[in-house]
């Protein structure tokens, strides 16, 4: 009887997977297919011809290569208001991207640009020969270069065409060094993590320590190249990334000579029917197909090149206080991202723009884990399929292509969460204390990638804590300090080390200020944090933004409520920490809303459904952990 039950739940909860899934191709394929398209109607274009191109158009992206070869790589770049231009062309961040290394000043108004003409090594941006910079440049035709009627750029007469010169992709020596090369190095370096993982977690499946090995590797760069920039042992970050690389090739070459790990342990990635599945093949042609996207469109949101490609840039270009000169400035940013994205930069340049392979293999070991971690539970189809309503879900594949750090953080978090559970589930006794080690080092590095990163992961361990109280875990409770001490070392350091070059008074720490008057006046925006709840509960059920997932939330909430005597009490430690991210996301928001600048309805949709990922993500997880069949019965 048990067992037709049994087979019933197993068809059910595949046919809710499947139909999940469906719903959230319904959404994200037509932006796939549009994007797609794009690319390859464009194979032969740099990456920031892509990235400008994808960003607003393509007269918009010959415009920069235009400007890129005209003005030089050290001249001063005069851009006009937004008044007789657009936003993109008029924005100091956007341009200062765009434009690296090139230094950028802004126009407020039409006046302003025949102030700067004639400058020394200065080129201001012509829009149109009677509109900006005015009627005074007609007839110096030496100092004008024209892109089309309406745009150029007015410069010293022996400085114009002293730019970057285009790039010849179909060059044998320019596929080899600008493309092969940085392909080859990225595959060595997720290869080196997977190597990695292995050493320090060897009981977990090949796959999943895959993506484990990328977080870890990827957070030791970030980390290692912003200590040796801040010590002042380095100044530029190719230095850092071949330093790194070769220090992690040596101790690799050394865990092979003494036995720690055996190059055929790579074989194990591809053990049919054991490690490898159909399931496993889907999810890495997805995460393939994104890095095709990824790549191809180059940075072209609008936050992934004014702020962490411009800072990335900045490092690249100036070093440490690039971070403050480029890309917006209006919280304390940490840099993770910048790092990585400046460390790739200046190491293999933007013809292939191979930091944006950053983000979606962030997403491709998101789904890796999470897949090994279900398939520990359950059957493969089952793990497979709740795995890719995961990966199918509209904001979590659009921040796999698009340059935020949004995902990364979600990454982190998630995978820090899982690794908790584990580690107190002691389902692998051997690496049980390395377990809590690395599950810290995950909610650290949360810390170190987004400024909500420290909020969250303080609510996640608080979560964790009350769990290992609440379940009788006392015995446990004594191994939390394997989980805070790299998250309280890492923030201890950024706290310190970070007033060096964020000075002043930034927008969000200025408007903290601001909440705890407020608040002390009795002014408590009831009405404000009532327009946040609905927004988000709305959002829940918003099929362009989160596909299908709300209603699959409802669903299996559904068949949990009805089957409550049945669950396993670890369930609760995913339930307990997607709530607690839950909650430090609106009180955030709702700070927000004391804000005097915008109003709660411009921050909600700047940014609200991206960053409740991480509490949505975890959600899904543990929901359907606790959904599948266990393979074995579980102890009570």
């Amino acid at each position: 009887m048990m067992t037709v039950f049994q087979e019933n739940k197993k068809f059910i909860l595949m046919g809710l997977f499947i139909v999940l899934i469906i719903i959230n191709l319904v959404y994200i394929v037509p932006d796939m297919g549009s994007f797609g398209l794009g690319i390859l109607s464009n194979l032969n274009q740099t990456g920031i011809w892509r990235s400008a191109k994808f960003a607003k158009s393509s007269n918009f992206a010959d415009y920069i290569m235009f400007l890129r070869t005209e003005i030089p790589e050290n001249g001063i770049v005069v851009l006009p208001p937004q008044e007789v231009s657009m936003w993109t062309l008029s924005n100091r961040n956007s341009m200062q991207f765009f434009l690296n290394p090139r230094e950028i000043k802004n126009c407020t108004n039409i006046d302003c640009g025949a102030y700067y003409l004639g400058q020394e090594n200065t080129y201001v941006l012509i829009m149109g020969l009677d509109q900006f910079p005015g009627e005074i440049i007609q007839g110096r035709t030496e100092n004008i270069r024209m892109h089309n009627d309406t745009w150029g750029v007015f410069g010293p007469e022996d400085g114009l065409g002293n730019g970057t010169p285009p790039v010849d992709l179909t060059s044998f020596e320019i596929m080899a060094t600008d493309v092969f090369l940085p392909i080859f190095s990225f595959i060595l370096l997720i290869s080196i993590g997977y190597y990695f993982a292995s050493m320090i977690l060897p009981e977990l499946p090949p796959w999943s320590r895959l993506g484990i090995g990328y977080g870890v590797l990827m957070g030791a760069y970030s980390i290692s190249c912003y200590l040796l920039l801040f010590l002042g042992w380095i100044e530029n970050l190719i230095h850092c990334f071949l330093l790194l690389t070769g220090l992690s090739v040596i101790i690799l070459i050394a865990a092979l000579l003494t036995k720690k790990v055996t190059l055929g342990i790579i074989t194990d990635l591809f053990v049919w029917g054991s490690t490898l599945d159909i399931w496993m093949i889907l999810i890495v042609i997805l995460g393939g197909l994104y890095i095709f996207l990824a790549v191809g469109s180059g940075f072209h949101a609008s936050d992934s090149y004014v702020l962490w490609g411009a800072k990335g840039a900045g490092l690249a270009a100036e070093g440490l206080s690039g971070v403050i000169t480029r890309g917006t400035n209006t919280t304390v940013y940490p840099l993770h991202i910048p790092i990585l994205i400046g460390m790739f930069m200046d190491t293999f340049g933007d013809t292939l723009p191979v930091s944006k392979l950053i983000f979606p293999m962030y997403y491709l070991s998101l789904l890796l884990v999470v897949n090994g971690f279900l398939k520990e539970r359950s059957t493969p189809v089952l793990a497979g399929l709740g795995t890719l309503v995961l990966a199918t879900m509209p904001v979590v594949v659009r921040h796999a292509r698009v340059g935020y750090a949004n995902l990364p953080l979600t990454f982190y978090i998630v995978i820090g969460v899982i690794l908790f559970f584990q580690a107190v589930s002691e389902t692998l006794p051997k690496s049980q204390r390395v377990l809590w080690v690395v599950s810290g080092a995950f909610l650290a590095m949360a810390i170190w990638t987004r400024p909500e990163g420290f909020g969250l992961v303080v609510g996640i361990m608080g979560a964790g804590l009350a769990w290992l109280f609440l379940s009788g875990e006392i015995k446990q409770v004594r191994q939390v300090w394997l989980v805070s001490v790299i998250p309280l070392l890492v923030w201890t350091g950024w706290y310190v080390t970070s007033s060096r070059f964020y000075t002043g008074n930034l927008l969000v720490e200025g408007n903290f200020e601001r909440f705890i008057q407020q608040l002390s006046l009795g002014n408590f925006h009831q009405g404000e944090f009532i327009l946040i709840l609905k927004y988000y509960l709305r959002l829940l059920y918003d099929f362009k933004t989160w596909g299908a997932i709300g209603l699959g939330f409802l669903l299996v909430i559904i068949g949990f409520l009805l089957s409550v005597y049945k669950q396993d009490s670890k369930i609760w430690i995913f339930l307990l920490t997607s709530t607690s991210s839950f909650a430090v996301i609106i009180a955030l928001y709702y700070a927000l809303s004391f804000n005097q600048v915008h109003e709660v309805e411009w921050w909600l949709g700047g940014g609200f459904s991206r960053m409740i990922m991480p509490g949505m993500i975890l959600l899904w997880v543990g929901i359907v952990w606790q959904l599948l069949q266990p393979k074995i019965p579980v102890k009570k």
